[in-house]
């Protein structure tokens, strides 16, 4: 079994460095316990205390969230730099609520883009996309897009031609200059993630042509810092928590390589 000290994860221009005081084996999944259905009472594996089967539904619910938004955030940032990115804020004119019919509208859009695509000649669109939900209840879409020269009137129009039961418009930004896009976008995630009809089901789904963030640990990580010069960089962010499995600290750092 290989251990670790050290992991890495470059996502483009943002780096992030997990440095263990106890060290970590590769591939290692904690135990699996009963889930809220099962057991009435619970113990927090990190606190140690007993906690209701509510309580704990709750906790796993909030991990799972800050999880998908740390993948939307490596995501992001690892795809949509450049000036052919563009944010998308899809709205219906129509009080829309009803979740599976505004995701078939979506989809139905990203379709039509696509053929619009095609029939030019041009590649196939990337996407991240997170649903939101206003106030008074209704659904849109925040999307990041990187597709090739399109005209702007092109774009509304497929939209306008896949929601147009419920009405539809556009709002469209470049956001080539914003140096942490995925922290730009992961903001409307936050604001929905305790919405019962996103339970059980992501937040944020995406295309299937996006690159994955790049993931090194041990002596591999350790080679790259040093590439990088990361101990002479300006830390961006940094924190540090208890390690649930191993009982050691953690210490994370964070540096945006466009920021240097």
């Amino acid at each position: 079994m290989k251990l670790y000290k050290t992991k890495l994860i470059k996502s483009g221009d943002v780096i992030e460095v997990y440095q263990y005081e106890v060290e970590r084996a590769i591939g290692y999944k904690s135990k699996r316990t009963a889930t809220p259905k099962e057991t009435e009472y619970h113990v927090d594996p990190e606190t140690g205390e007993i906690i209701t089967a509510e309580q704990a539904k709750i906790k796993n619910r909030q991990k799972n969230s800050i999880r998908q938004k740390m993948n939307l955030i490596r995501l992001a940032n690892t795809n949509f730099r450049g000036k052919d990115v563009r944010f998308l804020t899809l709205t219906f004119r129509e009080n829309l609520q009803d979740i599976e019919k505004a995701n078939k509208i979506f989809n139905s859009f990203i379709k039509k883009l696509n053929y619009r695509m095609k029939k030019a000649g041009k590649p196939t669109i990337k996407y991240l996309v997170v649903v939101e939900f206003q106030k008074r209840g209704a659904i849109h879409y925040h999307a990041l897009t990187k597709m090739s020269y399109t005209r702007v009137e092109i774009i509304r129009e497929c939209w306008r031609k896949a929601s147009k039961e419920c009405g539809g418009n556009v709002d469209i930004k470049r956001v080539d200059r914003i140096d942490n896009i995925g922290a730009y976008i992961s903001k409307y995630m936050s604001k929905s993630n305790d919405d019962l009809r996103l339970s059980g089901k992501k937040q944020y789904w995406s295309s299937r042509n996006l690159e994955k963030p790049i993931e090194l640990i041990g002596s591999h990580a350790e080679s790259y810092i040093e590439k990088l010069g990361l101990n002479t960089k300006k830390i961006t962010y940094e924190s540090s928590w208890i390690d649930e499995h191993t009982g050691g600290k953690v210490q994370y750092k964070q540096y945006n390589l466009r920021r240097q």
